[in-house]
């Protein structure tokens, strides 16, 4: 178990030679694990709401940037202290540089199975078989925010939102475990609100947020959306029995037509919006994402950007 008050946060964009700056990664977050003036480990999360199939290579290379930043910044000491001449290597037979641990973070519903390593990615033949003992592996930490989080060892708001991303396909589950928690999530603070909104592709709540409170009424925001879409139900269903009984006129079929290219549009901004905020989360531009919400030419920007049409 490690404790919070020992980590330290640190900067999540890993450094890279000018010639390769395009390919600078920001990492969703890095923390130092310190005892004392140690250090000890480096513990970065990475955000996924999809199985990357890559990953394996993705979390390597994010660890290899890593490793090499602490051999540059050693180097560079080494070269000050002892007139080391730049070309010339610089990293002693003493030196040491602090492990790192990436922490794949996945909020989808599919289970995940593999890749958890790269030897999962790589094609081995039955010829090449017998050389996979010397193939060097490299395994992921794969964490299941759905399977894998006993939200019985948390004891900040973190356990009701994770509670609430576990039972958000139960339908009266949630519901009722919403009630449950009904003082927790009736005073969320705004992280944790705009967490859950983002985790859960929660469009709605996204746009409801007040990012100018330090605490939101979420209790209230999920309950209204359960009633809504309860009476949007029973709604659609009597005009879906009502559209079997009647046989409407060309007026009353373009008015149907208009209506339900309405609904289109309206699902696909929202299906749009709830993209943006995946990819945001994953990228764990929060800024960003409280903004958008209720900045519509910034929100296009976004758009853009992301190349979401």
């Amino acid at each position: 178990m490690i404790r919070p008050n020992l980590l330290q946060k640190q900067s999540p964009v890993q450094a890279v030679p000018e010639y390769a700056a395009q390919y600078k990664h920001i990492r969703d977050m890095v923390h130092m694990l310190y005892e004392g003036e140690v250090e000890l480990l480096l513990l970065a999360l990475e955000n996924q709401t999809e199985i990357d199939y890559s990953e394996p290579l993705r979390v390597m290379e994010f660890d290899a940037a890593d490793y090499r930043r602490q051999v540059r910044l050693i180097e560079e000491e080494n070269r000050k202290r002892f007139g080391i001449k730049t070309g010339l290597p610089a990293f002693a037979k003493e030196d040491r540089i602090t492990p790192v641990i990436t922490l794949v973070l996945y909020f989808g519903e599919e289970e995940w199975e593999k890749p958890r390593s790269l030897h999962d990615m790589l094609k081995f033949t039955e010829k090449s078989e017998i050389l996979r003992p010397f193939v060097p592996d490299y395994p992921i930490h794969v964490l299941s925010v759905q399977r894998d989080i006993d939200i019985s060892l948390l004891h900040t708001e973190l356990k009701q939102v994770i509670g609430f991303l576990q039972h958000q396909k139960e339908g009266d589950g949630l519901k009722r475990y919403v009630e449950e928690n009904r003082e927790v999530f009736s005073h969320l603070s705004a992280a944790g609100a705009l967490f859950l909104s983002a985790a859960a592709k929660g469009t709605k709540l996204l746009k409801g947020l007040n990012k100018k409170e330090e605490s939101c009424d979420m209790f209230k925001a999920l309950d209204d959306i359960y009633e809504s879409g309860v009476a949007e139900g029973r709604k659609l269903g009597q005009k879906e029995a009502e559209a079997r009984g009647e046989r409407r006129g060309e007026k009353r079929g373009e008015k149907r037509g208009e209506k339900r290219g309405e609904k289109r549009g309206e699902k696909r901004g929202e299906e749009r919006f709830a993209a943006l905020s995946e990819r945001l989360l994953r990228d764990a531009r929060l800024e960003d994402l409280k903004r958008a919400i209720g900045d519509r030419e910034y929100r296009g920007r976004l758009y853009r950007e992301y190349r979401l049409r």
